[in-house]
């Protein structure tokens, strides 16, 4: 996490946060209503991801 907070299925993230998902598994995340987020993403291998709450 480099800033504002992460809210995933597993728990609430903060800036300097190293959070792990396994692989081959689902995974919700996103801002939280207090505010955007700026998180690093990195993976080996092809993802897709699904927006469940579009913006309009």
């Amino acid at each position: 996490m480099l800033s504002g907070t992460l809210q995933t299925h597993q728990g609430t993230y903060g800036p300097g946060s190293f959070v792990w998902f396994p692989e081959g598994g689902s995974m919700e995340h996103g801002a939280t209503e207090d505010g955007d987020c700026t998180f690093l993403f990195v993976t080996n291998k092809p993802f897709d991801i699904h927006h469940l709450h579009p913006t309009t």
